[in-house]
């Protein structure tokens, strides 16, 4: 692919995932359909904003559970 100049080579390698090209078996025409369809240049979020919100998540979780641990050790010390 190198060699007929369909791609070139990249320096920033952490950017470039590996690319298959495959010939379509038939001949639709999906020209129309990604016409009508929405670009979205971002269509994952970045790497931080997902380990934020899991963050985000995860902290949500641990202070439900140390309340519901909290609760629970005062159920015990009232039947005392």
């Amino acid at each position: 692919m190198l060699q007929v100049n369909f791609n070139y080579a990249m320096e920033d390698l952490k950017w470039v995932s590996p690319i298959v090209v495959v010939l379509k078996k038939n001949d639709i025409n999906f020209k129309h359909l990604n016409a009508s369809t929405e670009q979205d240049h971002f269509p994952f979020p970045f790497r931080d904003e997902f380990l934020d919100e899991i963050v985000i998540y995860t902290n949500k979780i641990m202070w439900r559970m140390w309340c519901a641990k909290k609760e629970f050790m005062l159920m015990i010390q009232r039947s005392k």
